[in-house]
């Protein structure tokens, strides 16, 4: 008897503190932050140009992201994000040339060519959060609007690649939260990037795929 007394008393006072945590966070306000990420390229192993021509992939190289973000919390569970971010997806190519073997002097591999990818970023996306006293893991879907900052390219003599100035990806996030106190919390965060649109011009059809691995503070305004 006394033992059941004791852990309907242990309950309680967990409940009723767990209660008072999630009280804490107040819905209908904004959060801001920063954040940096480690960003690694996924793509397809080879870039079409033509029947004969085209690029093969290395994604050899590990790029980045920083920005800032904006919160807006509409209850303790769902909220609405966005935000600005410098990025870059920068890999090396090698160009291929199918008809090489025919013209005399041709090599049928030349390079390698490094290929910048530099962003403007603005995402919009939804998130979901699940609370565990100072801890929350969450869930975050949606898409992210990309203004390219550097255009065309020429890889070999007439092979010219020109940039969309616009593309869109498609990102599924899933991370961590932990709140230092009520006001600040830092967050680490996985986000899986899927290109929505192809990014030449040109008839390729490659669109950008990436893994990117963030680390973050935001503060309650």
């Amino acid at each position: 008897m006394k033992k059941g007394i004791l852990f309907i008393l242990f309950i309680s006072i967990f409940s009723n503190s767990f209660a008072q945590e999630e009280s804490k966070t107040i819905p209908g306000e904004f959060r801001a932050g920063i954040f940096y990420s480690l960003n690694k390229n996924l793509g397809p192993d080879y870039i079409y140009k033509s029947q004969f021509f085209g690029f093969l992939t290395d994604y050899d190289k590990i790029n980045y992201s920083i920005g800032t973000s904006i919160e807006y919390e509409f209850n303790n569970n769902f909220s609405i994000n966005s935000g600005i971010s410098y990025s870059n997806y920068d890999f090396t190519a090698i160009y291929y040339d199918g008809l090489a073997p025919f013209s005399p002097g041709q090599s049928f591999l030349q390079g390698p060519y490094k290929i910048n990818l530099r962003y403007i970023e603005i995402p919009l996306s939804v998130r979901y959060y699940l609370s565990f006293l100072k801890i929350k893991v969450l869930a975050d879907i949606g898409i992210i609007n990309q203004f390219i900052i550097n255009g065309n390219r020429e890889f070999a003599p007439g092979e010219q690649f020109t940039d969309k100035r616009y593309i869109s990806s498609g990102k599924l996030g899933i991370g961590v939260e932990y709140n230092i106190n009520q006001k600040y919390a830092i967050q680490l965060i996985s986000q899986y990037n899927q290109g929505l649109t192809t990014l030449f011009k040109d008839t390729s059809d490659f669109k950008t795929e990436t893994l990117s691995f963030s680390l973050g503070v935001v503060k309650r305004l």
